[in-house]
């Protein structure tokens, strides 16, 4: 009997990748190549006292006979999988992933993300639903910009993914000892430069995505120097925050002095609000919106006043000043 490795596979002699306490084994689609496998794999199980359990444990076949299948699947014992399968919570399968395979995945994510809209945004900056009746009022990429840069700091979620992605680019270029980047270059690279290399046509989608954002990511790194740190490794947040380097920092440092000021001008707005909501609604007195705004401002400038015989520093009053 003679084994036979998975066609990309064959090259590195891979049969086999571990996570935890799962495995994955692979091989070409004929019964020999199976039975080796399992007698190997009794063998482990004999030295280790570890058993397969059976009936969680599926086969799963691409581009092999239903007689072969039927085979297969009586001698190893094991349930006859479909493809796409679900691993780690992503569905897998050979070829580019569709809307429907992604759709339990995608109806997880937006339920999450209706609970955080309900618990946590406030509705002037999003509604709690996932479908937009009307434009936002703030655009959602000037909310993911860090506070430092004028932003509340919520995480882009999209060039989040871009950056774990670079990491990946990364990896092929400054990491050949990994197992993933080895079969990258048996499988596609063969002996060409990183920096130079092109996808064929006929690779993966994913192939193309990870080689799509290498350009994006050249500019960064110099050899196996991640260049926006020097002398450091690339990480996730490293290459989000590059990816993102759009805006100037403004200032948010506020001492006590400006948060009470700031405080009191939202108190002097809401109170207004609210007492003419009252007069509208249980005296019928419609106060013109120009001349609620007009006794809001002169609340405010007898609040600041007020603020401005007590003791602060030249900066706070300077500022404080300017609000008048």
């Amino acid at each position: 009997m003679k084994f036979r490795f998975h066609p990309l596979c064959k090259s590195m002699k891979l049969s086999s990748l571990m996570f935890v306490d799962d495995v994955l084994l692979f091989s070409k689609g004929d019964v020999e190549s199976i039975m080796i496998l399992l007698r190997t794999f009794s063998t482990f199980s004999q030295a280790s006292g570890l058993q397969m359990s059976k009936g969680k444990s599926n086969v799963y076949f691409n581009g092999v006979t239903s007689e072969i299948r039927r085979e297969i699947v009586q001698v190893s014992g094991c349930i006859e999988g479909q493809l796409p399968f679900k691993y780690l919570g992503v569905p897998i399968k050979p070829s580019k992933l569709s809307v429907k395979d992604c759709q339990p995945l995608i109806d997880k994510v937006l339920e999450r993300i209706r609970q955080l809209g309900t618990k946590k945004l406030s509705k002037f900056l999003w509604h709690g639903g996932t479908e937009y009746a009307r434009t936002p009022t703030v655009a959602w990429s000037k909310i993911c910009t860090d506070q430092k840069k004028g932003g509340l700091g919520l995480r882009d979620e999209y060039t989040w993914n871009k950056a774990a992605v670079g990491k990946l680019v990364w990896w092929v270029q400054a990491h050949p000892s990994k197992l993933w980047v080895q079969w990258v270059h048996s499988v596609y690279l063969k002996g060409q430069g990183w920096e130079e290399y092109n996808p064929p046509q006929d690779a993966s989608w994913i192939w193309k995505k990870v080689c799509k954002l290498k350009r994006e990511f050249q500019p960064t790194y110099n050899q196996n120097e991640w260049t926006t740190v020097p002398g450091k490794e690339y990480n996730i947040k490293k290459g989000y925050l590059w990816l993102r380097q759009d805006r100037q920092d403004v200032s948010w440092r506020f001492t006590r002095m400006k948060n009470g000021i700031l405080n009191s001008i939202l108190n002097a707005t809401m109170y207004y609000i609210w007492k003419q909501r009252n007069e509208s609604k249980h005296e019928g007195v419609i106060i013109n919106p120009g001349r609620c705004v007009v006794m809001i401002q002169g609340d405010i400038r007898s609040r600041i006043q007020q603020q401005l015989q007590g003791t602060m520093t030249r900066k706070d009053r300077h500022w404080t000043e300017k609000l008048m």
